[in-house]
Order: C-alpha cells, then sequence, then structure tokens
C-alpha cells in the first residue's frame, strides 16, 4: 500500500507539472483554447480564435506529425479531431514533462 501511495503521489506531481506549465501557455497568445487532465492523461484543446473558439483541426494534425518527428508520440481525440491527447507511460517523469512541453511550445510557434 505504500508503494502504491507513493506512485499516486508521483503521478500527481508530474500532473501538477504538466498542468501548470501548460497553463503557462494559454496565458500566452497561442492556439491552446483548454487544457483538461486526470493524472498522467491529458488533453490540450486547439482552436483557430480563442474568441470564436473554433476547432483548429489542420493545427492539431500539423502539431501531432511535427512531435512524431521529434520523437513525441501524441494523438487527437474529439468529435472535431482539434484535441491533443497526451497518454504516458506511469514513468514519465517531471523532465519528461518539461521534455514534452519544451517541444510543443517551439512546435505551436511555428503553427
Amino acid at each position: 500500500m505504500r508503494r502504491s501511495g507513493k506512485v499516486h503521489r508521483f503521478k500527481d506531481d508530474v500532473s501538477r507539472a504538466i498542468t501548470i506549465r501548460g497553463f503557462q501557455f494559454i496565458a500566452n497568445p497561442t492556439l491552446i483554447g483548454d487544457l483538461r487532465g486526470n493524472g498522467l492523461f491529458v488533453a490540450i484543446e486547439l482552436v483557430d480564435s480563442r474568441d470564436e473558439r473554433g476547432p483548429a483541426t489542420a493545427a492539431v494534425r500539423r502539431v501531432v506529425n511535427d512531435l512524431r518527428d521529434r520523437g513525441i508520440l501524441t494523438n487527437t481525440l474529439g468529435a472535431d479531431g482539434n484535441i491533443l491527447k497526451l497518454r504516458p507511460p506511469m514513468v514519465f517523469s517531471k523532465e519528461n514533462a518539461d521534455f514534452f512541453l519544451g517541444h510543443l511550445d517551439e512546435v505551436l510557434a511555428t503553427v
């Protein structure tokens, strides 16, 4: 049980790192309309305009492909396919989260 508690605390720490840094992107003028997560499962919604909030489906496809070219595997979900899905393995660390978010920031700057 104690070991399980440590895993849950670690998972929550990594999830917080992704969410907090992800929300820093939202504060910037980017395509990110929303960021949702539960544990290590994270969904980042991309929109054409933060005012109109239309789905940025083509942008998400480009982000997924650009991240794949950098060795980061993600996928999309949602009816419009405009939500970037991150489902990392349990061994995903804060350093891995920083690596992912750093590359996501670079890719979003080119979209």
